[in-house]
């Protein structure tokens, strides 16, 4: 039986398939070397002091949920920056 190769199956005439496969490397580098960790700043925990108290004032002049959500964010901001769980 002779007649076009894909009928015939005659692998011989056809073309492979062209498999075209993209590579691509990323390098990615941590500065480890870089990474400082150090305490807070005494002045931050000091401003950290003032708007504690200012919230305290706030709350005896206005109390309400406000007064309490920002007082409940100043203590576990306090609590962030010492490195203890937040309160209650």
């Amino acid at each position: 039986m002779t007649g076009p190769p894909s009928e015939t199956g005659d692998s011989k005439d056809r073309k492979k398939p062209v498999t075209v496969v993209n590579s691509t490397r990323i390098t990615v580098a941590f500065p480890f070397s870089q990474i400082k960790l150090q305490e807070p700043a005494e002045e931050t925990m000091e401003l950290v002091a003032i708007v504690e108290d200012l919230t305290e004032v706030v709350a005896t002049l206005s109390p309400g949920a406000a007064t309490e959500t920002l007082r409940q964010r100043v203590l576990a901001l306090r609590a962030r920056l010492n490195g203890t769980p937040p309160p209650g």
